[in-house]
Order: C-alpha cells, then structure tokens, then sequence
C-alpha cells in the first residue's frame, strides 16, 4: 500500500510546492478569501465613520439653534438665562454667519434705567469662523448647511420661522441612510410669548386704569415697547411678546412711572410674578359734604408715589342734578391754595387760570395724607352738593397727572 507522499510523487510537477504543502491554485483560494474579508472589514469602517459624521452633524445643528434661541435649560437662580442671538438681538439672523461676525449690527448696550442689554454680544458660537473655516457653518461631510427664514408650517402645524438644513452625505435634497437630510426647525414658540400678570397699589387693591409698559429688543439690536391700560383688579396682558430679558413699567392714571421691573420672556405663556406697592396718589377715606347746606366738600388723599411733587394746579368736573353751582376757595389742610377774586370756579375750572384768583404751588410730601376742601359751593344761595359725583385732577410739577373719582 502506498502511503499519501509516495502517491502525491506520481503526480508531482515543476509547480509543486512539497509534499505535504498547498498548491499555487490552494493560495490564490486563500488570499482571495482574505482580500474579500478585508474588503468588507473596510466597508464596514467606512459606514461607522459616515454614521459619526451623520450624528456629528445633528448634534451641531442644535448646538446652531441653541446659538440663535438660546438654550432653555440654563437656568440660573430659577430663571432662564440664555436667549441667544434672538434674545440680544430681537430677531432672527439673516445668515448664519451673523452668529459670528458682528460686521453693522448694533453693538451690545446698557440701559442701567431699565436694567437691561441688548445688541449683539457674539460670537454666538463656540468656535468662530475665523478660527476654522469649515467648522460650524458646515456639517459633518463638508457641505455648508442651508439656512432659510421662509415662514413655513410643520407636519403637525406648527409655524416654523425658520429651518437649518443638511443634506446627508451626498450633499442633495433627499435620499436615505446617511445621505437623509436633517432639518432643525426653529418654531414661533421658541421665540414668541405672550405676558399677563396684576398690578397692586400700597394698600395691595388692583390698580386699575394704570398704564403698564413693556420694553423689548426691537429686531435691530434696540429698543421697542408696547403699553397697556390694566382693567378694574389690575390685570395686564401682552400678546407676541419676544423671549429675552425684558422690562416692564407702571405709570398709574395720569402719574410718575414706576422703576423698571425685570421680566424674563421664556414660554408662549409667560405668569409674571405680582408687582405690589406701586406707588401712587389715592383716595382715603370718605368724601363728604358738610357745613350748613352741605355747601362744602372734603376729601382726603394720600401721596404713596415714592417721592415728593409739587401741585401746580387742580380741577374738579362735577354736574349738579338741578343747579351750576361754584366755589370760591380751595383749602389744603385747613390752609386756602387758592382763593376767587371777584370769578368764581365752576365745572371744570383750572383755578391757577382763573381770572383774578391767587393760586399757591403746594408741595405734598411722600407718606403723608392730605385733607383737601373746596368751600362753598353756590347757586343764588348753599348748594347741597351730597350725592354729586366729582372727578378731580390734581396737576404735578413733573408734567403728570392724577384722576380722583368720589361721591361725597
């Protein structure tokens, strides 16, 4: 019997490679099942490397809408803190370049008197274009991402002011895989809310009639504002107002506006916290008509503006049922400001223009309540002046003015 090497010997050529050892045709085998191995090892590479750039890619286009909108969850003392470009500015950038290069934009100001600041604080972005060309603008295969501010609706029916796009790997408008496009939409809710809250005065009544102010970033890196009269408990609301660090003022009926308070914008609907103590003048008490005829009328009123004013004048509109009564003096405090010279004072006299009448500029102090009398009220005779409903506006130095309604 032969064994295995006497046998390959009778088969053996010049191409045989020993006894015991592979033919040429057994390598060529081998290597070609490596070559191919190799082949998908390195395919396989290539689709984890185009699936990091694709995830690279969407983690930098938030981080480009976080530059713009500001990141919702940096919060700081309970209160959002960052707004972005949005927030400095008070609108969209026209390019995404914006976020880097300040180029006529206006520059960052403050407004110590509304305590707030606004313009353009960039670069908005962690690495800047100068620093590297292709970083931010471009996403993770190279291709510079498409930036619209065409105002569209989302599938769910959302606005959508604007949208960041990348298209994938091949660079063009659809496909799948890691050629899919990305789109980072930037909707009204992430820019817009509305405002409302209550304004209290010091003896915490809603203020009504009083005129509130907010103030905001205008679109151009300035100021804008929007105002508003609070209804009978005090109540505000703004509609559309844009998300930042805004201010708000309070000026009540015909007065001294208020020092701003801080209104952080940062939801669609935004509670601002209740502003108590807003100083003003206000009735206290009861007006009544007293004297032999009730021909004489006193009311008191209390100054809680937070500083003292000067009054430079008065007036009172009042229509008597059966008569067209007049006075002839004004008394505060027991002491005449004014006193008629011949022409009384009747509905809707300004007694510092009274002919012949001597005023007197008064001042009245913060804190400190006032008992106002108008004396005698005449028509051929005492005029009872119970049950007639007065509005009375007294005149400050400042250019203001407050309205007093009363029934004595």
């Amino acid at each position: 019997m032969l064994n295995k090497c006497e046998i390959m010997e009778k088969f053996t050529d010049e191409n045989s490679i020993g006894c015991c050892g592979f033919t040429m045709m057994e390598l060529i085998i081998v290597l070609s099942i490596i070559g191919i191995l190799a082949s998908l090892g390195l395919k396989a590479f290539d689709n984890v490397i185009l699936n990091m750039k694709f995830e690279s890619t969407i983690h930098e286009m938030e981080e480009l809408k976080i530059a713009i909108v500001g990141d919702p969850q940096a919060i700081q003392n309970d209160v959002r803190a960052s707004f972005g470009y949005f927030g400095d500015m008070g609108s969209l950038p026209s390019s995404l370049t914006q976020l880097i290069t300040k180029g006529g934009q206006a520059a960052m100001q403050v407004n110590a008197t509304l305590d707030m600041v606004y313009g353009w604080n960039g670069p908005y972005l962690r690495t800047t274009f100068t620093q590297d060309a292709n970083g931010n603008l471009t996403d993770g295969f190279g291709n510079a991402y498409v930036y619209s501010t065409a105002k569209t609706l989302s599938a769910d029916g959302d606005s959508v002011y604007a949208t960041i796009t990348s298209y994938g790997d091949d660079g063009v408008s659809g496909g799948g895989g890691t050629g899919s496009d990305i789109n980072i939409e930037l909707f009204k809710s992430d820019l817009f809310g509305s405002v409302y809250g209550n304004i209290y005065d010091v003896n915490d009544f809603g203020m009504d009639n009083a005129t509130v102010t907010i103030y905001y970033v205008d679109g151009s890196g300035g100021l804008a504002n929007s105002s508003v009269v609070t209804s009978s408990d005090g109540f505000y609301y703004f509609p559309r107002i844009p998300f930042g660090l805004n201010s708000v003022r309070i000026a009540p009926l015909g007065g001294i506006e208020t020092h701003a308070h801080r209104a952080v914008i940062s939801s669609t609907v935004n509670v601002q916290p209740n502003i108590f103590g807003v100083g003003s003048f206000y009735l206290t008490g009861t007006a009544t008509a007293t004297g032999a005829g009730n021909q004489i009328v006193d009311f008191n009123i209390r100054n809680e503006l937070g500083t003292s004013v000067s009054l430079v004048d008065f007036r009172a509109t009042y229509t008597h049922p059966s008569a067209t009564p007049t006075y002839d003096e004004l008394q505060l405090d027991a002491t005449p400001i004014w006193t008629a010279s011949g022409t009384r004072a009747g509905n809707g006299s300004q007694l510092a223009s009274v002919t012949g009448g001597t005023w007197v500029i008064s001042t009245l102090d913060n804190n400190t309540t006032y008992a106002f009398t108008m004396r005698d009220f005449q028509n051929g005779g005492n005029t009872d002046m119970t049950g007639v409903t007065f509005t009375v506006r007294l005149f400050l130095s400042t250019g203001q003015f407050y309205d007093f309604v009363f029934t004595p």
